[in-house]
């Protein structure tokens, strides 16, 4: 699950704990990024000793908060950072100045979904959970979509790629590096109405 996966992420930084934080966000990508986003100007430069309050400031410039995202959100979860920017100590250009206007996010961002219990989400699961759709026609057959999937939920059957849903974990990396574009998100329309 995908709060599983961000727990992982958070239990590396907290293990090799980096000194320094740098993201380059003079080009930044909205939508459904990498293969599929649409690259935005953004112009600029965070860095920071503290990688979950480099995060809050970089999704604060585009519109969202710690709980849209389950890295923060865990991170917040384990007390390793606030919900706000109060005590962060920012310099240089304010955000206002910097925040990015119309910033379109990723079509797989359900991040509030996230919140429901376990127990709950497993029996939720079918009905809510956004899926990766190939479109076999724009299908190349280079398999990046299985080499990439970390559930390895994705085989190669005559060079078409099979999806094994129980597998899935919607972390869409399929779709983020499919080169051919061939990989779309298809949401549920009860997920739609509850999870705007």
């Amino acid at each position: 699950d995908v709060n599983d996966f961000s727990n992982a992420l958070i239990d590396i930084c907290e293990y090799v704990k980096p000194v320094l934080h740098i993201m380059d966000g003079i080009m930044a990508m909205e939508g459904a990024g990498p293969s599929s986003g649409v690259p935005k100007k953004a112009n600029v430069i965070i860095t920071s000793d503290n990688p979950h309050d480099l995060d809050k400031v970089a999704c604060n410039l585009i519109g969202l908060g710690v709980m849209d995202v389950p890295t923060l959100r865990g991170a917040y979860t384990r007390g390793l950072t606030s919900e706000s920017l109060t005590e962060v100590d920012l310099k240089g250009d304010s955000l206002e100045e910097l925040r990015i206007k119309e910033f379109a996010k990723a079509p797989a961002n359900s991040g509030r979904k996230r919140k429901i219990p376990k127990p709950l989400m497993a029996i939720l699961v079918q009905q809510l959970k956004s899926k990766p759709i190939f479109n076999n026609m724009k299908c190349v057959g280079c398999g990046d979509c299985e080499l990439n999937c970390p559930p390895n939920a994705i085989i190669m059957v005559d060079r078409k790629p099979v999806v094994d849903y129980n597998k899935c974990i919607s972390c869409f990396c399929c779709q983020e590096l499919c080169p051919a574009k061939a990989i779309n998100i298809k949401r549920p329309i009860l997920s739609k109405i509850i999870f705007r």
